[in-house]
């Protein structure tokens, strides 16, 4: 496979994972989500969104909004 390199490697960048706890692929997906803090080390916050499904900066603006601006802020302030 050409992504083969990628087996087991660690994203290290800062990271926000915001998702809908009503989405299918977050369900399909289950065991990554749940294993995000041990394959993401910069993990800054996981965040799944109550009555929101697969289109989540659709269905929950706000929500996602403030989300990002505080990661953001938080980055911000590790300069």
């Amino acid at each position: 496979a050409m992504s083969a390199f990628l087996m087991g490697r660690k994203l290290s960048q800062p990271t926000l994972y915001i998702g809908g706890e009503d989405d299918a692929v977050v369900e399909f997906a289950r065991a990554g989500v749940d294993r995000l803090e041990q394959s993401v080390p910069n993990l800054w916050r996981k965040v799944l969104l109550k009555g929101v499904g697969h289109w989540t900066e659709q269905e929950a603006p706000e929500d996602v909004k403030r989300h990002v601006l505080e990661f953001l802020r938080h980055i911000d302030a590790r300069k």
